[in-house]
């Protein structure tokens, strides 16, 4: 079943619903872990002041090296629209907030929407320019870690820190998208690692080769 195509597996019914109740219990254990772990990452960080304090949209842990950071901020589809919305608070530290506004415009009520915690690990692992018939446009390598698992949340966070994913045609402004025209022809997005927990206890772990390879200096 996990070699069959998503169309095909869509026309046999009991396929169908094998995939669906597949899914319904991989995103309950998921849930469940991902509680747990939170759980377990409160104890251990609590301290004699249990006040709670909401974390900041970007932040850096003290056990981290340098050059990595997390992006803290809600995520909430909105109602037909592809757009993937990020939550007012956050859409006002943007360098751009007017533009990024404009995804919940059609919504009567942005803040009503149903806004879900969301959290990304970003580390750093190169700087360099995009390779192109100019000089080059500075570009980032980043190796991003959800913790996780909400639509768009990567291409959501990397907009909420400034830096669009190069080719993201959904999220980035004109400027950026006139800015790679004709250099990329994808989204610069790679899911280099999957995790899935399958029946007994087992996780099935799969690779895909890094398609964007850097030149070092």
């Amino acid at each position: 079943l996990l070699q069959c195509y998503w169309p095909d597996i869509k026309k046999n019914k009991r396929w169908k619903q094998l995939f669906l109740d597949m899914t319904k219990n991989y995103n309950n254990i998921v849930k469940e872990r991902t509680e747990r772990e939170q759980e377990e990452s409160r104890a251990s960080q609590s301290n004699n002041d249990n006040k709670a304090t909401d974390l900041p949209h970007l932040f850096r842990l003290k056990t981290d090296p340098p050059n990595a950071f997390y992006i803290n901020a809600s995520v909430a589809d909105i109602p037909n629209t592809f757009h993937t919305a990020l939550e007012p608070a956050a859409v006002q530290k943007t360098t751009h907030p007017s533009y990024y506004s404009t995804f919940t415009a059609n919504h009567p009520d942005p803040a009503s929407l149903d806004y879900k915690p969301a959290l990304t690990r970003c580390v750093v692992t190169w700087k360099g320019r995009l390779r192109s018939s100019n000089d080059g446009h500075a570009v980032t390598k980043v190796l991003l870690q959800p913790q996780t698992g909400r639509r768009h949340q990567l291409r959501c966070h990397m907009l909420l820190s400034g830096h669009v994913i190069v080719g993201d045609v959904t999220y980035e402004r004109p400027c950026e998208a006139r800015l790679y025209d004709g250099v990329v022809d994808r989204m610069c997005l790679h899911a280099l690692r999957l995790s899935l927990p399958v029946l007994g206890g087992e996780v099935k772990e799969f690779l895909a080769p890094d398609p964007f390879r850097v030149e070092e200096e």
